[in-house]
């Protein structure tokens, strides 16, 4: 992905900083990008790697069960 942040633009007294901040969440959660975005600088190049994770919780009984089920096993 390319961004052209447009620096030239930018109002100097208005902005702190130049460049973008990045967040890639699930689509279930709320993106709070002010504390778990990335920072990206202009005129650089960044890497980021993402990795999907799923988790299931199972119901304690059920896991009782498997547990118990793979100990006579």
């Amino acid at each position: 992905m390319t961004l052209n942040l447009e620096v030239s633009e930018y109002i100097p007294d208005l902005d702190l900083g130049a460049g973008a901040r990045i967040l890639v969440h699930d689509q279930y959660t709320m993106p709070f990008v002010d504390t778990d975005g990335v920072s990206l600088s202009p005129a650089t190049e960044t890497s980021i790697g993402v990795k999907k994770v799923m988790r299931f919780e199972i119901n304690t009984q059920i896991n009782q069960l498997l547990h118990a089920n793979l100990h006579n096993f």
